[in-house]
């Protein structure tokens, strides 16, 4: 016998992210690096900017998503990972894209 399917609110939230390929060391400190996600069934949302393992910056979005900015401190050159996150009632579901910072 097959176990019973959970209930729809049990499933995992749904995620989807675009982020910038490529953005210069100067916008990344001023503007920031530009993150859209769009959540369903999730109750938060966090967005982060990884360097080699390092945390650069990161955003706690509404339970929908959105599009926010993540901005530096320091300045940094290369590849860097764009971690999403989502928890919800059922679980979490996390998403990550690569972009570059250029000179």
């Amino acid at each position: 016998a097959t176990p019973p399917a959970p209930p729809a609110s049990a499933l995992k939230p749904a995620l989807a992210v675009v982020a910038d390929k490529k953005v210069s060391a100067k916008e990344l400190k001023t503007s920031g690096l530009r993150v859209s996600t769009s959540a369903s069934g999730a109750t938060s949302v966090r967005v982060m900017l990884l360097k080699g393992g390092k945390v650069l910056a990161t955003k706690t979005l509404g339970s929908a998503g959105g599009t926010t900015y993540l901005r530096t401190r320091s300045s940094v050159k290369g590849a860097v990972k764009v971690v999403v996150v989502a928890k919800g009632a059922g679980g979490t579901a996390t998403k990550t894209r690569s972009s570059v910072v250029t000179r």
